[in-house]
């Protein structure tokens, strides 16, 4: 008997409108583009705002000082003011540290380590989970441009000081808005069959002899590597469960076609009913999604 559970994950994405500075000089602000690759249950009409802090030499705002984002759809009071970055000021360093959710009263997951926002992802993605609770998932972070001269996005992937132009004229601040979508980022979508693969046990139900293969057909997403996991895992675990236990194992290139051998299993001399999970990955951007499937092994 089989019974296969599919952890997907999937891009969210946000749009917002950003006020101006009130000192005078021109502003630009950001697009955030949100993409999550968990398994988690959140869902784009989940997400409300991002949260994170400005950096040192942000003109117009005190070094830790915090900024919000809020995402499309999102609702209530963002817990601070909304993002806004002088136009052209370029020192200006930007930390992402949290997403806020609809789930219960506005549950919020921190990043760890937080995001310091550059041209670039992180080469590391950090993990989200809310205070002391199992980690909920995994996201990276990137800004698309770090000139600050026009408009820039904030990708969230699942994550100034200008001079006067006198000394009796105080310039405008001109200012941007930001704004975001959403896309999908799915994880690995296989479909297994055990036809080919055949377990044979004496009369006290120890495997004796196998024999065939477990045979997956790749979906619209493919994965990079696979494990099979001995027993460890539940038939229900957590995404850092299995984002765990993927870590320590032995990994294996999904070959092509995409064929186990019994072997793989290691059913020889157990006695049944025995459990196995296949684990398949995928990452991208350094962060990563996973498709598993618990089989069960059954006496007659």
């Amino acid at each position: 008997m089989l019974r296969g559970k599919a952890l997907y994950a999937f891009v969210l994405g946000a749009a917002l409108t950003l006020p101006g500075c009130t000192d005078g000089r021109p502003e630009v602000t950001a697009n955030s583009e949100v993409v999550e690759t968990s398994s988690s249950a959140l869902t784009a009409s989940l997400l409300q705002w991002a949260n994170g802090t400005y950096g040192t030499s942000c003109t117009t705002f005190t070094s830790g000082s915090g900024w919000s984002v809020q995402i499309a759809g999102g609702a209530g009071t963002m817990d601070n003011n909304p993002l806004s970055v002088v136009m052209d000021n370029t020192g200006c360093t930007l930390t992402l540290t949290s997403l806020v959710t609809n789930e219960n009263t506005k549950t919020t997951y921190t990043a760890s380590p937080s995001i310091v926002l550059g041209s670039s992802y992180a080469g590391t993605a950090s993990s989200f989970a809310n205070g002391s609770n199992p980690i909920a998932f995994y996201g990276n972070a990137m800004l698309s441009s770090l000139s600050f001269a026009s408009n820039f996005t904030l990708d969230i992937l699942y994550s100034d000081d200008p001079s006067l132009g006198s000394a009796s004229l105080t310039g405008v601040y001109t200012t941007v808005t930001a704004s975001s979508f959403t896309t999908d980022n799915a994880a690995p979508n296989y479909t297994l069959s055990l036809s080919a693969l055949t377990v044979s046990i004496d009369n006290l139900f120890v495997v004796e002899s196998v024999a065939g293969t477990a045979d997956l057909t790749a979906g619209s997403v493919t994965g990079d590597q696979y494990y099979v996991d001995q027993g460890t895992l539940t038939a229900s675990p957590t995404f850092a469960q299995i984002d765990s236990a993927y870590a320590s194992a032995t990994k294996v290139t999904i070959p092509s076609p995409f064929h186990i051998a019994a072997s793989s299993f290691g059913l020889m001399s157990t006695t049944l009913p025995q459990y196995r999970t296949i684990v398949i990955h995928n990452v991208t951007s350094g962060v990563a999604s996973y498709q598993t499937f618990y089989v069960t092994f059954n006496h007659p």
